[in-house]
């Protein structure tokens, strides 16, 4: 059967200056190698909590210095790099649950069957919760990313890596 996946990719800087560290009490993002599906899959419904946060990403391993980042992961987990990985079968019901725990509203696109016209937008206040229901009915290899957003300003957090 066709498969529809969805991938967050990420990172994009958050807003610190160009020399400092990030703050300590900051979670450490781990890699994700995209070969475990985000999520729990039963009777058709694949169920997300997804959270976005801050986090610090170390592109270059330990000991070099850590980036903050805005990153995706599943509400409990360690944030990822791509943030998690959605894989279902063509026709599943998707419900996503995000919560914005980032200090800025969210912006976040790409939550949607792909056979819509034009791409859904929806904007979450910082910690705020919004549920995303679809059904990914268009087979195929997509991707979700958000941007915090500040007045009229956009910051690109995160950024999806076009090749």
């Amino acid at each position: 059967m066709p498969k529809f996946s969805a991938v967050a990719l990420q990172p994009a800087p958050a807003p610190v200056g160009p020399h400092r560290n990030p703050a300590p009490s900051l979670s450490e993002a781990r890699p994700n190698d995209n070969r475990a599906s985000a999520g729990h899959l039963s009777g058709g419904v694949l169920t997300l909590n997804l959270e976005a946060r801050e986090t610090v990403w170390y592109p270059e391993e330990k000991p070099s210095p850590g980036i903050p980042v805005y990153a995706f992961a599943e509400r409990g987990r360690t944030p990822e790099i791509p943030g998690p990985l959605l894989r279902v079968p063509a026709g599943t019901e998707i419900r996503v649950t995000i919560r914005n725990s980032l200090p800025k509203a969210l912006r976040l696109r790409g939550l949607q069957d792909r056979q819509a016209s034009a791409l859904d937008t929806f904007d979450i206040a910082p910690g705020a919760v919004r549920e995303i229901r679809f059904s990914a009915t268009t087979p195929g290899t997509f991707f979700y990313w958000g941007r915090a957003v500040a007045g009229w300003a956009m910051e690109r957090v995160p950024v999806p890596v076009r090749r």
